[in-house]
Parts: C-alpha cells; sequence; structure tokens
C-alpha cells in the first residue's frame, strides 16, 4: 500500500448518498421540537432579553400560546440596536449566527422552518469546503468524495443542519479556516494568510469554543516548520493577532459583561460522574456515523461506541502509518487538541465542559476525515481480500449513518433538544382536552420550554405563567389542570393546598391537578 493510491466511490453512488443527505437536511424543517434553546435565539434576533419576556410573560394572568410566541417574531420598533443590545446579554455566543438570523427574518420572514433554513444553508455550503479541504489534505478526489458521502449522511451533521444554533456555521468555519491555513502553508502569500486571519476572525464571531481550532492549527504550524521560529511561523502568528484584532469589539462586549458571561456559563461547572462523562464521549464520537437515539442505559449506549471506537483508532493507525506527516498530523492535531482541551478540566477540577456533542465538532472533523482516508485507501489496496473488506465496512457505515438519519427524521424530538426533549408528549397529552389550563412555574428553562411547548398547543388552551411560590387564582372552567416543569416551591404550594391533589406524570416534569373540591360537587 502507498501514499496517494485511492479508489473513488461509484458516482451514482455518491449522487445517491448525497442527495438522501441534502433531502434529510431540507426536509420536515419544522417537525422536531424548537427547543429552549433555539427558541431562545429568536427571542434574542427578535430584538427581545428574556428577563423583559419573563416579566411580561409571568403575572399570573391567563394566557394563550399567541401570547408566548409573540416573542418568537419581529414587532416594529424593534430594530437593530434591541437585537445587538439583547446578545450583549449573553457575551458567551458570539453575534454572528444570530445576527444572520436576523436579516435572514428581515428576508423570509420568522416561522420554524425559515429560521432553520439558514443551518441548512450553511450545511450545504460544507459540501464543497470539506472537498476543497480534502484535496488540500490528502491530494486525493477520492478521500474527498468519501469524506462528503460521510458527511452527507452523518447522524450528527444531519441534525445539526436542522438546528437553529451556531454549531453548523462552527463547523463551516472550522473547516473553511483549516483549508486556507493549509493554502497559506503552501502557497505562502500575503492574500492567503490574510484569507486565514479573515476566517479566524468568522470562527471566533461564531464561537468561543474557536480558540481550540486555533490551538490545533498553531500546533501543525510548529509541526510543519519543525519548531523553528521562521517567517512562516511569524505569518501564522500574525495572522492569528490579526484574527484576534477583528474581535476585539466582541472581547469588549464580554469585558464590560463579565459578570453575566460568569452567570450563564456556570452550569459548566456542575461535575458529572467520571462514568457518565466517559460514555458520553464515546457516544459523541459515535454520532458520527451511527445514532440510535436510545437510552444512556441501553447496552447499545455502551457497545456501540466501544465498536466505533476501535474502527477510528484504526483509522488513525491507517493514516499515520501510510501518510506523510504533514497530512496525518493535521488530523490528529485537530482531533487531539479540543478534546484534550474539554476532557482533561473536567478530570482535574470537576465539571461538565466535555459533556456536551457541539462543543467537539473539531474532534468530529478530524475523525471523519480519518475514516474517509481509511475507506478510500483501502478500496484501492492491492490485496482482493482487504478490498472486500473494505467494501463492506464502507457498506456497513453507510447503512448505518442512512438508518440513524431514517429513525432520526421520524422522531419529533431527539437527545440534542435536551431540555425540551419531553415538549411533544406534552402538547400531546394537553391537546386534546377540552378546557385545559396549564400552570408554569419559573425555573431556569421554564421560559424557554413554555415558549417551545406552545409551538405546539392548538389555540383553545391556556396557560398561567407564576413566578411566585403560592398557588395561583385559577378560572373556574377550567376541567383539565396541568402543573408544567414547576420549581419545588410551587409543587409543595398545591401539595400543601387541601382543595388540589397532584399527580406526578412519569416523565417529562408535568402534573395532572386534581381539584378536589369539583370532583366532589
Amino acid at each position: 500500500m502507498t501514499w496517494g493510491s485511492s479508489r473513488p466511490l461509484p458516482i451514482a453512488l455518491l449522487s445517491i448518498v448525497i442527495a438522501i443527505g441534502i433531502f434529510f437536511r431540507v426536509a420536515r424543517l419544522d417537525y422536531k421540537v424548537y427547543w429552549h434553546d433555539e427558541v431562545f435565539t429568536s427571542i434574542r434576533a427578535a430584538g427581545f432579553v428574556g428577563e423583559e419576556v419573563s416579566e411580561a410573560l409571568y403575572t399570573a394572568e391567563i394566557k394563550r400560546p399567541d401570547d408566548l410566541l409573540r416573542y418568537q417574531t419581529l414587532e416594529p420598533g424593534r430594530g437593530w440596536n434591541e437585537t445587538f443590545y439583547a446578545l450583549s446579554t449573553h457575551p458567551e455566543h458570539p453575534p454572528l449566527y444570530y445576527v444572520l438570523v436576523r436579516l435572514w427574518m428581515n428576508l423570509f420572514g420568522t416561522s420554524i422552518a425559515t429560521i432553520r433554513s439558514l443551518s441548512v444553508v450553511f450545511s450545504l455550503l460544507i459540501f464543497p469546503v470539506l472537498y476543497w479541504l480534502c484535496l488540500a489534505l490528502f491530494h486525493s478526489p477520492a478521500v474527498g468524495q468519501m469524506a462528503i458521502a460521510l458527511y452527507a449522511v452523518s447522524p450528527f451533521h444531519v441534525l445539526y443542519a436542522q438546528e437553529a444554533r451556531q454549531y453548523i456555521l462552527w463547523t463551516l468555519t472550522t473547516i473553511l479556516s483549516s483549508l486556507l491555513l493549509l493554502r497559506a502553508l503552501d502557497k505562502d502569500r500575503p492574500q492567503e494568510w490574510m484569507a486565514y486571519a479573515g476566517a479566524i476572525a468568522m470562527g471566533f464571531y461564531t464561537s468561543l469554543f474557536s480558540v481550540l481550532v486555533c490551538l490545533a492549527h498553531a500546533g501543525y504550524t510548529v509541526m510543519r516548520t519543525s519548531g523553528r521560529l521562521n517567517a512562516t511561523v511569524l505569518r501564522f502568528s500574525l495572522a492569528i493577532m490579526a484574527g484576534v484584532l477583528l474581535f476585539i469589539p466582541w472581547i469588549g462586549v464580554v469585558v464590560k459583561n463579565w459578570g453575566a458571561f460568569q452567570n450563564k456559563t456556570a452550569w459548566v461547572n456542575f461535575a458529572y460522574p467520571i462514568p457518565l462523562l466517559a460514555k458520553l464521549w464515546g457516544l459523541h464520537l459515535s454520532s458520527t456515523f451511527v445514532d440510535m437515539g436510545l437510552p444512556l442505559d441501553h447496552p447499545y449506549s455502551l457497545v456501540t461506541p466501544i465498536i466505533v471506537w476501535v474502527g477510528v483508532v484504526i483509522a488513525f493507525y491507517r493514516l499515520i502509518r501510510i501518510a506523510p506527516v504533514r497530512t496525518w498530523g493535521f488530523v490528529v492535531l485537530l482531533t487531539v487538541i479540543p478534546a484534550i482541551a474539554l476532557i482533561l478540566p473536567d478530570l482535574l477540577m470537576g465539571g461538565r465542559r466535555s459533556a456536551s456533542t457541539r462543543y467537539f465538532v473539531p474532534v468530529l472533523i478530524g475523525v471523519l476525515l480519518a475514516v474517509a482516508f481509511l475507506l478510500a485507501e483501502g478500496l484501492a489496496h492491492p490485496t482482493a481480500r482487504y478490498r472486500w473488506g473494505i467494501r463492506g465496512l464502507t457498506a456497513v457505515v453507510l447503512t448505518a449513518s442512512l438508518l440513524s438519519c431514517s429513525i432520526s427524521f421520524q422522531s419529533n424530538t431527539w437527545w440534542s433538544k435536551v431540555v425540551s426533549y419531553g415538549v411533544p408528549r406534552t402538547a400531546a397529552l394537553v391537546n386534546p382536552k377540552p378546557n385545559p389550563l396549564i400552570v408554569v412555574g419559573l425555573r431556569e428553562v421554564s421560559l424557554g420550554n413554555a415558549i417551545a411547548l406552545s409551538h405546539f398547543l392548538e389555540d383553545h388552551v391556556r396557560l398561567i405563567l407564576t413566578q411566585d411560590s403560592t398557588v395561583p387564582e385559577l378560572p373556574g372552567d377550567a376541567s383539565d389542570l396541568f402543573l408544567y416543569d414547576p420549581h419545588d416551591a410551587l409543587i409543595q404550594a398545591f401539595e400543601n393546598d387541601p382543595q388540589f391533589m397532584l399527580q406526578p406524570l412519569p416523565h417529562d416534569n408535568i402534573y395532572v391537578i386534581t381539584d378536589t373540591e369539583s370532583s366532589n360537587r
């Protein structure tokens, strides 16, 4: 087996896989729950502040779903100043994606499908950029074709292509900046380094975790120059400095709102048990190729990641053994440096930075590149038995990805929806009732969940949002009462009130409220 030998996928197969991948991205954009974080994408892009929305809604007065959904739309008098102010209250999220959402809303509207379609556009742009990255890195069209085939039906990438959050844009900026770094190192011209600096700035304005990508790029540049301080290292350093200088306006926002930044990111300091984190790390990796959406306690969640890990280790072994260091070094550093940066603090200091798959975007890109190389090179192996084995492995990987996307495609929720996972089931419980009323308490995620739920609720459903720790005044004509996402004090208030009896349901933090006085009449 020699470096550079590879065999492309049949054009018909590649075209079919890409077409299916595009279909999974563009179809049923409004089917999955528009969950808590996506709700706040719309809130901030429309120029509202979460605290302002809470004050307007948590009045213990009767609301209709439309009263909550108005904060998902553009209103006259709320322009760009309000949007920029709303974004500044969450400095942990740089503004590029949200500014683009605001532009998208102005042009095309504010429906769920419309807002998510912006992420679809970014995901489609990744196809050519990923292919060009593979050409620059592997000098092999076959590896590029295999990479876009894997990407097309990757469960993780399909999932986030339909998510109204910045992570698919971060995927695009990560791949683009990597491509431009390779071009700058190869051509070493001022315009190439300027383009790279611009891509780095785009990455910073998309996600603060882009600093991990810069660390990987820095390690690779040092590797390419054998650790010597030469003109190439100087130009790379100047490009990074230029990218940081372009990002200074948002750095100023972070400094000015440092208290808000610390408060909004404090959740990462709540530790998960190491065994749980280890299981999640395995699922992060396997979600690139297979994701059946099964519970954490299912044997799948232990066995499948181990199988995928073994395959990935083999892919990196083959890559390091066959490819030159300037190729495998990039893939290894893009994978290893961000992974260590996320995992090590959790191991040493506690926390759950490494519990979120979406923060592992650079790692998953590196893994996809390594597996694409393994498969493309294996299809051209001189040994017939090995070639047939790789053909079988390619079929298994693509089939597992297609099956995973098919299962997710039919579900109106998924693990990525986290705190709003159960919203569709709650709506299915409430909507058939003739005269339902939902009491919503005030917790950290209750506002987002209440609005997420409102996207599913029918017009006849009424809601009372209360921030108090006492039972609100309930209308006498409500025949079906529910308590949704309440804090402990509100639960206690209902339990202590002899007029009511709570029946907790086995999912979704929802209770059925029985009015004992009405039932006795």
